[in-house]
């Protein structure tokens, strides 16, 4: 009888030899954080770590802000990690100056780390996310309007702290003018302030002393030594008898003080555009310039790019006096030097020809009404 053998055993040890796919490892939202920090350092980018409060104090969060951090960045970031509710759509961020007792939303193109940076030495301001009714006022489409935005009537005044005094008062432009006093006399349009170094605020608290409970504040935007008795010339107080009113001048006001914003948001993408090396190793997540265009190899390269900026900033001015600040025409003089502006890209919806948005043109109405 013949003997049949048996094959060999193979032993395959399938379970040590073959690796398994590997499971990407979920990172914490503190070790995201750290990551992108230190991305930001092989980048050599300024970088600030703030807190954002959610709703109110209780509620906050870690934010890494950088030179090109806006308001509708963080906004997005917050939705997609599931820190606010994405049902909504009225989100807003709010600068609060907490010793003045004061606050403003944030316009969605606005600058973070331009803000942060504005605030005194060891003062208690802090950045908060909640809803807001006029949250489309905080767009360029919503916000930034053309033309010399006017406005008249009747105001309270804050002389010193708890003496109050009426007024007439012109908004022209970008100036505030004092016309005449409670007794009728004329001040001959007496120049009061400007926009252009003073931002529009409202109470977050009832004003102590004040004649009504409709007030705003006008908040300088220069360090606050420079003033003899900051606790009554660092916020020039004003208020109105109706909501109404409240609302038309807060209106007229933002638009106003939008249309400078704009501006000055441009001049920083332009200068901090001239700042970049346009390098595979040395740039931000999204680049302010094309890092494909050809480079010049010039001994004077530094004064170009010197004397380009200055050029570019003052087109800016130019042409913001010579359109009533549209917004479409500053966005056309930066992106014609090859500045990436492409997150403004609301503006493609507004068209003189567009079939599909009759309404693009007509200003926004009610924008301050309660919601």
């Amino acid at each position: 009888m013949l003997a049949t053998s048996m094959p060999p055993r193979l032993d395959l040890q399938l379970d040590s030899q073959i690796d398994e796919p590997k499971q990407p490892i979920e990172l914490s939202r503190t070790q995201k954080i750290q990551k992108a920090l230190e991305k930001l350092d092989l980048m050599n980018v300024r970088k600030v770590s703030i807190r954002i409060y959610v709703q109110d104090a209780r509620r906050y969060y870690t934010f890494a802000l950088t030179e090109f951090t806006t308001s509708e960045m963080i906004i997005n970031d917050m939705k997609k990690s599931g820190i606010i509710d994405t049902e909504k759509s009225n989100w807003a961020l709010f600068e609060l100056v907490d010793y003045f007792g004061i606050e403003r939303p944030l316009n969605h193109y606005e600058n973070l780390m331009t803000v942060v940076e504005s605030w005194e030495p060891r003062s208690n301001n802090y950045i908060i996310a909640k809803g807001f009714a006029q949250q489309a006022a905080l767009t360029l489409l919503g916000g930034v309007h053309l033309g010399e935005h006017s406005i008249q009537g009747m105001l309270y005044y804050r002389v010193k702290r708890n003496k109050w005094q009426k007024g007439v008062f012109r908004l022209l432009g970008h100036n505030m003018l004092f016309l005449k006093d409670s007794r009728g006399k004329s001040k001959k349009d007496s120049h009061y302030l400007t926009l252009t170094n003073n931002d529009v605020y409202t109470p977050f608290e009832p004003l102590r002393g004040s004649p009504t409970r409709y007030v705003f504040g006008l908040k300088s935007e220069m360090p606050m030594q420079m003033f003899e008795k900051p606790d009554e010339d660092y916020v020039k107080w004003f208020a109105v008898q109706t909501l109404d009113s409240l609302c038309q001048w807060l209106q007229v006001l933002r638009f106003s003080k939008n249309q400078l914003k704009f501006c000055q948001v441009l001049e920083r993408r332009v200068l901090d555009s001239s700042k970049m090396e346009a390098s595979e190793n040395n740039a931000p997540f999204k680049p302010l310039v094309d890092l494909t265009a050809e480079k010049h190899e010039d001994n004077d390269d530094d004064d170009g790019s010197a004397n380009s900026t200055a050029a570019i900033v003052s087109a800016l001015a130019r042409t913001a006096t010579a359109t009533k600040h549209d917004p479409a025409a500053l966005l056309k003089i930066v992106e014609q030097h090859g500045i990436d502006v492409s997150d403004f890209n609301v503006l493609s919806a507004k068209s003189d020809s567009d079939p599909d948005n009759p309404n693009a043109d007509e200003p926004a109405e009610n924008l301050f009404l309660p919601g």
